[in-house]
């Protein structure tokens, strides 16, 4: 079934409001699939496959229900036979907001990986040493491409909203890119500890969700 929203940045509230909804009649079905519209079309590729289990578990807040499941996934390809034929149309600042806010899990995983590299870097034993220099090379490779995927990111960034360029919210944005790509180039992400990430995701969503919202979709 597809639902509609008013707010494209915030389909996640109405997914709740929706599975909310669902309780009533989760015994007429052993599965529901969602997919949300905004102005009659599709904007999302994926979608949620919600069984009629994880509903009562989700109702009961039980500790078996899987949270993973309000995740949007690829739907399989009979899935659609069984949906409305919808027009898909992207928007660009929700798929901006979406990568920027991925940059974090990027920042985190690098940061986790050399953390663990360092470890045989001061190894007194030579294979371990070898070891670490095969996957400094490999990390900083992954760095470089990183780098690039950044700079192409703070570009579409700059020219959709272009018309807020002025603002405190789009400097806050702009600032964060700039120094994640710095710290990429450089190859010192970990630099970016001192600035707390979990208080900067929280800015930068904030400041995310303010652009977003500005924007006349």
């Amino acid at each position: 079934m597809t639902f509609s929203v008013n707010n494209p940045f915030k389909f996640e509230e109405y997914l709740l409001i929706v599975i909310e909804s669902l309780y009533r009649i989760q015994d007429v079905a052993d599965f529901f699939c969602l997919i949300p519209t905004f102005k009659g079309k599709r904007f999302l590729t994926d979608g949620w496959i919600i069984s009629s289990s994880q509903l009562n578990s989700l109702q009961n807040l039980d500790d078996s229900f899987n949270w993973e499941t309000l995740m949007a996934i690829k739907l399989p390809n009979f899935v659609w036979n069984y949906l409305p034929s919808l027009p898909f149309e992207e928007i660009p600042s929700l798929i901006i907001k979406s990568e920027i806010l991925a940059i974090f899990l990027l920042l985190n995983n690098l940061i986790d990986e050399k953390a663990v590299i360092e470890e045989n870097r001061l190894s007194n034993n030579s294979y371990e040493q070898k070891l670490y220099e095969q996957y400094l090379s490999k990390l900083k490779d992954y760095e470089n491409n990183s780098y690039q995927a950044i700079c192409n990111l703070k570009e579409r960034f700059e020219n959709i909203f272009v018309t807020q360029v002025k603002t405190q919210d789009y400097n806050t944005i702009f600032n964060f890119i700039n120094n994640v790509s710095q710290a990429l180039l450089k190859h010192q992400v970990e630099t970016l500890l001192g600035s707390n990430l979990l208080s900067m995701q929280e800015q930068v969503s904030n400041a995310l969700e303010k652009l977003c919202l500005a924007l006349d979709i």
